[in-house]
């Protein structure tokens, strides 16, 4: 990959350059809410050296598969229910399955045991906000965007957009109550579980509303 211009936004680059997102999560860098600001912009603001950025990305390789950014609006919608919806529905149960087992066990620890309380409590509010979320998508927006009539679908897609900045700032919440998702010296298997698959999550949920912020959205307003 040639060098990456300090101008490019981190959501353009991560729609036409999906292999980048490894990358930008590395440094942080929020390409999904704050996919309109540019690689320097991001950079600066997250104290990371854009240059190291650049460095990283250019020694990326391409990837094979399909590029979202112009496929056809309803397989990346179809892509979007099948890598994400359903998949998220999955760790939500495991998560919260576990999280009341590290709880239990661990929940007067302390050094711990206050943060994995309050830990299993953003967990639940997160879930309960994606389920909303999601199912709004399925039932209106989707079917909307797949009818052909995306392009006047902006009220709609305002409230997808605002529920995604809500569920940026949990999971920002999440990694700060998490300390990055290291666990302490000795954690057993199950927290250490606990911390991973929340981590994983943030990590689908960045990649998730990344597509519908930067790729499905525009696309289906401008028609």
């Amino acid at each position: 990959m040639s060098t990456v211009s300090r101008d490019v936004t981190l959501g353009e680059l991560a729609a036409h350059q999906p292999e980048a997102i490894e990358v930008l999560e590395r440094f942080g860098l929020d390409y999904c809410c704050g996919g309109r600001r540019s690689l320097a912009a991001a950079s600066e603001g997250r104290g990371v050296d854009v240059a190291a950025v650049q460095a990283a990305l250019a020694s990326l390789r391409p990837t094979a598969g399909v590029r979202w950014a112009e496929a056809p609006l309803p397989a990346l919608i179809d892509h979007l229910l099948n890598a994400f919806h359903t998949p998220h529905r999955e760790s939500f149960e495991a998560l919260e399955r576990m999280g009341d087992k590290v709880v239990s066990v661990h929940g007067d620890a302390p050094e711990w045991g206050a943060r994995l309380r309050r830990l299993r409590a953003l967990l639940a509010e997160l879930v309960a906000e994606l389920e909303v979320h999601m199912q709004k998508e399925e039932r209106i927006l989707f079917p909307w965007i797949v009818s052909g009539r995306g392009s006047s679908a902006g009220g709609p897609i305002q409230v997808m957009l605002a529920d995604h900045d809500g569920a940026a700032r949990l999971l920002e919440a999440l990694r700060l109550e998490a300390l990055d998702y290291t666990p302490p010296v000795g954690a057993c298997a199950t927290f250490r579980g606990f911390l991973g698959g929340l981590e994983r999550l943030e990590r689908e949920l960045h990649a998730h509303m990344h597509l519908e912020n930067n790729v499905l959205f525009p696309r289906a307003l401008a028609g």
